[in-house]
């Protein structure tokens, strides 16, 4: 409303100058040139004064809308749509200090939040939803040396849960499954030597038996 107002009162004095300086120069047979130059170069840079305030006061408008937006989240603990609305209130208007400031606490509130909820999906040996969770810290914060070492520790340990599944299907020749598990164990631990191993012995055997697993779908399906 009062950014409405400002713009109103923007307007009425644009059309103010407008109307007096003009009709005085056209009205005015004795005026030098110069005079009139002058006068519509005032007129002219008034012109452009209101247009910047206006513009200005419409991108103030803006931001502080979003940045209401981004307390109201804050406030409600939703730091990840709060993250969202500053983001969107900075790229509207960089220079403020303010916005910065804001958002910048939120990404740290927004990592906190789901560096403890990793923790807790870990706890309850959701060992995926915990490395999701981790991950998405980092979007956050990706200087934390906190959640870097989560991750990686949970990486080692879901490697090891990828490698025992692997063993589990190769024991019984199920090699395409056990390669898809040796994949993801070997992705996150390609430093291994052994899964690293077991993942080249996968792939070989997997494609060995897809010509056979071809045939034998093919008469199933034409019987």
């Amino acid at each position: 409303m009062r950014n409405l107002i400002k713009i109103t009162c923007l307007a009425l004095v644009f059309l103010f100058v407008f109307n007096t300086t003009l009709p005085a120069m056209a009205g005015s047979t004795e005026q030098s040139s110069g005079e009139k130059m002058l006068k519509i170069g005032v007129a002219s840079a008034v012109v452009i004064g209101v247009v910047c305030l206006i513009r200005s006061s419409i991108v103030n408008g803006k931001a502080e809308k979003l940045s209401r937006q981004g307390d109201a989240f804050a406030a409600a603990g939703d730091w990840e749509r709060a993250v969202q609305a500053y983001t969107e209130a900075y790229e509207v208007k960089p220079k403020d200090k303010d916005v910065t400031a804001k958002l910048e606490n939120a990404k740290v509130q927004a990592g906190a939040m789901l560096i403890r909820l990793g923790d807790e999906a870990r706890q309850e040996e959701k060992l995926e939803v915990a490395q999701g969770y981790y991950r998405q810290a980092l979007r956050y914060l990706p200087a934390s040396s906190e959640a870097r070492q989560k991750l990686d520790t949970l990486s080692q340990e879901l490697a090891l849960v990828y490698y025992r599944r692997g063993l589990s299907y190769a024991s019984v020749n199920r090699w395409v499954d056990a390669l898809r598990e040796f994949e993801q164990a070997y992705l996150l631990t390609p430093q291994n030597a052994e899964i690293a191993s077991y993942y080249q012995r996968a792939k070989a055997e997997a494609n060995h038996d897809l010509p056979l697993k071809a045939i034998l779908f093919f008469l199933n399906n034409t019987n």
